[in-house]
């Protein structure tokens, strides 16, 4: 009786275990003015730590071609640089270091598509330290447009469910990527 309550026991918590977890979340953009808009059809991808740190080390060489903050300010002294050339010049650089992280990112362990309302939600592995990466594009007035970067690390733990919303709160800000990336990848 005692083994088969044992076994019983080893069982259930090995079942306990391999279930996988739920995350959830929004994708939103608060503006400057308070307006919020909710971005729709946003692939949310998540891959375990491991992955995406040998992806980022893979694309060093990629990254190192995207202009750096020195370069840009280089330039500026260098040249008379209008606001409008300085806006192209980090727009240029931002969407070189989305496009280097993004593409050929590996093993997915899961995503979740957002809705219409922006929201998602995916069936992920538990007890494991995933990286919840997303990019997204808006357009806006006049024909020009805003590109955005979300990488997080997302780890449930023995919780079923989590909540993890991408916002202007945790939003990769081009003149923090390399700092996010050392921040995302530490033990």
């Amino acid at each position: 009786m005692k083994l088969i309550l044992s076994f019983l026991t080893i069982g259930i918590i090995a079942a306990l275990y391999l279930t996988p977890g739920k995350v959830e979340g929004e994708v939103f953009i608060v503006t400057q003015g308070g307006s919020s808009y909710k971005l729709a059809l946003v692939d949310v991808r998540f891959v375990t730590k491991e992955i995406f740190s040998i992806h980022v080390k893979g694309k060093r060489a990629a990254l190192s071609d995207c202009l750096t903050a020195k370069q840009i300010n280089e330039r500026i002294s260098t040249t008379n640089v209008d606001s409008a050339e300085l806006n192209k010049i980090y727009s240029t650089r931002e969407r070189c270091q989305i496009d280097a992280i993004m593409s050929n990112l590996g093993p997915i362990k899961s995503s979740g598509k957002t809705n219409s309302d922006g929201k998602y939600d995916a069936s992920v592995p538990r007890f494991k330290t995933l990286i919840a990466i997303a990019s997204a594009e808006r357009a806006l007035p006049l024909g020009d447009s805003e590109r955005y970067l979300w990488i997080t690390s997302v780890n449930l733990g023995a919780s079923f469910n989590q909540k993890v919303n991408l916002t202007n709160d945790n939003l990769v800000a081009p003149a923090y990527f390399d700092q996010m990336l050392i921040e995302v990848l530490k033990d």
